[in-house]
């Protein structure tokens, strides 16, 4: 080969980053328990106290009979293992590639909260508010004529099981913010609001709205959009061992992850499953 038909392959030590999927599910769900865990298999007795009842009064009459407190549990099992790898050839370390590894490390942990994020989306059916909310059997069109009243419908039936209005939250696929646009335009929604956090698009009819790929869904069959208030359902989750190693088949170092975590709806009232196809 003659020099001059040889072509150098430049190395650049700027990496280009992959696009991320925006997760928001983590940031929507309590995470009340997370310093009781340790690590895979644990599990966290949650105990609820029932409610109280009043009865009428009559002065210098009325016997006081008292209720007993009884309490109920639920359990939070830490059951979900995943484990995330990546190696560094020593060619590419030699190169001046000198952010490979923390951009490695980064897109470890955004596929450790992916799977956190379609897990806790995953908990529809463990949801309490789903009265005339649809099923995955007979989903309900969420088209641009329909969107505005599914909203109104889910606000009605998380108030009619007494779940307060304040922080609460809705999670739809993104074609639900083009079917709002379309209904109702971009001002009556507030999109332009400082995001909250990745997947934020406004605050409407007493939701904050989020868009996520996550959402569960059968192809196109049928999304299920989950609404509800941070109460409902609570996570906890440990990254429970982090190690670099010399690979014995390449040249080059690996490093890889375990994280272990957990997610239950703890107040399933609080927890609305709108099950609809677009």
């Amino acid at each position: 080969m003659s020099v001059e038909n040889f072509i150098p392959t430049i190395w650049s030590a700027k990496i280009n980053k992959a696009l991320d999927k925006s997760l928001v599910a983590l940031s929507l769900a309590n995470q009340n328990y997370q310093g009781e865990i340790t690590g895979p298999g644990d599990s966290v007795k949650i105990t609820e106290i029932g409610p109280i009842s009043t009865a009428n009064y009559t002065k210098n009459s009325t016997s006081i009979t008292y209720s007993a407190l009884d309490d109920a549990s639920k359990t939070l099992l830490i059951d979900q293992i995943k484990y995330a790898s990546f190696y560094i050839d020593d060619v590419d370390r030699s190169m001046a590639l000198s952010g490979l590894q923390e951009e490695g490390s980064r897109k470890m942990a955004m596929a450790f909260k992916d799977g956190v994020d379609s897990h806790i989306l995953g908990l529809y059916a463990q949801a309490g508010t789903t009265a005339n909310l649809g099923t995955t059997g007979t989903p309900i069109t969420c088209s641009a004529g329909t969107i505005v009243s599914r909203i109104a419908q889910i606000g009605k039936e998380l108030s009619e099981n007494n779940v307060p209005t304040e922080g609460r939250w809705l999670v739809a696929p993104p074609w639900f913010q083009k079917n709002l646009i379309l209904a109702i335009g971009t001002s009556s929604y507030q999109p332009n609001l400082p995001a909250l956090e990745n997947g934020f698009i406004g605050h409407f009819l007493g939701f904050d709205m989020f868009i996520s790929n996550n959402v569960s869904h059968s192809s196109t069959t049928w999304y299920a959009i989950l609404a509800g208030i941070r109460d409902a359902i609570t996570y906890a989750g440990k990254l429970t061992n982090v190690e670099a190693l010399r690979l014995s088949a390449q040249y080059g170092d690996g490093v890889r992850g375990l994280y272990c975590y957990g997610a239950k709806v703890i107040v399933n009232d609080a927890l609305a499953s709108l099950i609809v196809t677009e």
